[in-house]
């Protein structure tokens, strides 16, 4: 009984100092090029309004109250989403940062799921425009968040990529 015992407080206490050691952030970011003016781009992913049209999460769940305060764009926009399907829950989005056609830095905030910022970095080339939008998150020092921070790239990655899809076929028909 003793070697039972020992062998599973060996198995956590390796686990809990493994997770010490995985890192701290979390970082996930896609890029697609989109067949229109960066102008264009950067005016869809510089306004919550617009955001709906290409979010990846919009049509997870039609019954989300969105509720939009601040300015209409740039700094201080500020959405806030409420939902029962725990693919879309709660939270906010502000944009804290706003440079006209290169970058929209948002800070997120997912409730009791914690804080994350997202970035959308523009690129002109030609009468074309590179987009990368990143998220990145603090897990802390909590082991069991960095076990998490291992999955994210796969969890949300392919969320970016069909909300960026989506973001190109709208930008490219208008």
């Amino acid at each position: 009984m003793k070697k039972i015992f020992f062998g599973i407080a060996l198995f956590i206490a390796g686990f809990v100092v493994v997770g010490f050691m995985l890192p701290e952030r979390v970082h996930v970011e896609r890029t697609t090029d989109i067949n229109a003016p960066v102008e264009k781009v950067f005016a869809l992913v510089n306004n919550f309004r617009e955001f709906n049209k290409w979010s990846p999460w919009a049509k997870l769940d039609p019954d989300t109250q969105y509720t939009f305060s601040g300015p209409d764009s740039g700094v201080g926009a500020m959405m806030s989403w409420q939902s029962s399907d725990a693919n879309v829950g709660s939270g906010s989005q502000r944009i804290v940062k706003s440079e006209p056609h290169k970058h929209v830095g948002v800070s997120l905030n997912f409730s009791d799921q914690g804080v994350a910022m997202a970035s959308y970095n523009l690129a002109s080339h030609d009468s074309n425009t590179r987009i990368t939008w990143g998220f990145d998150m603090d897990l802390g020092s909590n082991p069991i968040s960095r076990y998490f921070g291992l999955f994210f790239d796969g969890m949300i990655g392919s969320d970016y990529e069909r909300g960026l899809m989506a973001l190109k076929t709208l930008a490219e028909s208008q």
